[in-house]
């Protein structure tokens, strides 16, 4: 047996092609057989199995690689086959995404009508309270008229009561004298009989000597005599209105024809005209004191 060894080709994956995959050993001479399988054998054998199985893999792989070329040679079938697959997935996509886009337009409804309704209620309970605190308002307001109202009518009829009237004036207290005209009002000025600065005590009301003094109010009176640059002089104590003491007074009179302590009744003469004491001629000076106080006598002077 030669000695030289040669070559073995295995099939490369790629049809058409060999490579060299190894180089046989040296033959030797074989065992005896009746010297049982040596471990050279046995080495041999599976040296040989593996590379049978090489050869399986290698043609599985090649054949393959060969369906793969006859596929890509029938390419309009495979596309066929792509754009139905394709098809089939755009038409699945396409429903799913319709019906997600109609559960969202349906939730984004059931929003929208929840916000309605929201704003509805929210409408009506501001409304509600709007009715309630105007009505509690208008309540409240007329309560406070009604009070205000009743205040006003007691108030009326305590002054009417006592002689009052709306205005300041009582037309209650008559005028003293039937006629006539203001002259010298109450305040300060310069006394035309003496030049002297001084506090005008009364209202000077001009008119005739001898004219009759009448009673304002019912009352007592309290002073009858001469005073001084008055004259002769007259006091009526009337009592209280408007929550005051009222007095009025009288100076310059010609005379009285009452007594201290006589009552009298509103309207009743009291005495005449005149122009004694500091006086440049007949006129009636008459006077009101508010608890004791000289003050305008005018608001208790009735227009008639």
């Amino acid at each position: 047996m030669s000695n030289t060894s040669t070559p073995r080709r295995a099939l490369n994956p790629v049809a058409g092609d060999t490579v060299v995959t190894e180089t046989a050993a040296p033959s030797r001479a074989l065992p005896t057989p009746d010297a049982g399988p040596s471990p050279l054998r046995l080495g041999f054998v599976a040296l040989a199995a593996g590379a049978v199985a090489t050869a399986g893999v290698g043609v599985t792989v090649a054949a393959s690689h060969a369906a793969a070329e006859t596929s890509g040679s029938t390419g309009a079938g495979s596309s066929d086959i792509d754009a139905a697959r394709d098809a089939r997935l755009t038409s699945g996509a396409l429903a799913a995404f319709t019906s997600r886009s109609s559960e969202r337009e349906s939730l984004a409804a059931d929003a929208e009508t929840a916000v309605d309704a929201r704003e509805t209620a929210l409408s009506a309970t501001a409304e509600t309270v709007r009715t309630a605190s105007v009505t509690a308002l208008s309540t409240s307001r007329q309560k406070a008229l009604v009070s205000t109202a009743q205040t006003i009518t007691k108030e009326e009829q305590k002054r009417k009561s006592e002689g009052w009237e709306p205005g300041g004036k009582n037309p209650s207290f008559l005028r003293p004298v039937a006629g006539g005209s203001f002259s010298s009002p109450f305040g300060w000025r310069t006394n035309p009989v003496t030049g002297a600065s001084e506090l005008h005590s009364g209202q000077d009301i001009s008119i005739g000597c001898g004219t009759p003094i009448r009673a304002p109010q019912d009352g007592t009176v309290t002073f009858v005599g001469w005073y001084g640059s008055g004259g002769n002089a007259l006091r009526i104590e009337h009592g209280t209105y408007n929550g005051k003491d009222i007095m009025s007074g009288y100076y310059h009179a010609e005379s009285y024809i009452v007594s201290v302590g006589q009552k009298v009744t509103r309207g009743e003469i009291v005495g005449y005209v005149g122009t004694t004491g500091t006086s440049t001629g007949c006129h009636l000076h008459y006077m009101i004191f508010e608890d004791g106080t000289n003050v305008d006598p005018v608001p208790y002077i009735a227009s008639s």
